[in-house]
């Protein structure tokens, strides 16, 4: 794997390290942008900006990221976590317990 500025891998990790280390979700956010705009098929920009969104306790934000991480790769744990966190954040506890219900019977255990 090849990094560089052209490669959505290392706005990753910079704007991973941006939220976990030095705790700046908006720089993360900017970042995870950037990673999506050089490949929007990169499910870890999603999930990154889905988690500094709500981290910045921009809930609705938040949602909309993890929903697309979801559709783009729908056995995508993380990003059903996010939804279920994001829906309990705004205080939406059908849709949690609903999407919890339906997810867990699309997978025979």
């Amino acid at each position: 794997m090849s990094l560089g500025d052209h490669h959505p891998e290392t706005w990753i990790a910079i704007g991973y390290y941006w939220l976990k280390k030095m705790n700046k979700p908006t720089r993360a956010v900017y970042l995870a942008q950037k990673a999506y705009t050089l490949d929007n098929t990169k499910i870890q920009a999603l999930l990154l900006k889905g988690l500094a969104l709500y981290k910045l306790k921009r809930y609705s934000d938040s949602l909309a990221h993890y929903k697309d991480a979801v559709r783009l790769l729908p056995n995508c744990f993380e990003g059903y976590k996010g939804m279920v966190d994001g829906y309990l954040a705004t205080s939406r506890l059908t849709d949690a317990s609903t999407l919890k219900f339906t997810e867990k019977s699309r997978y025979k255990y």
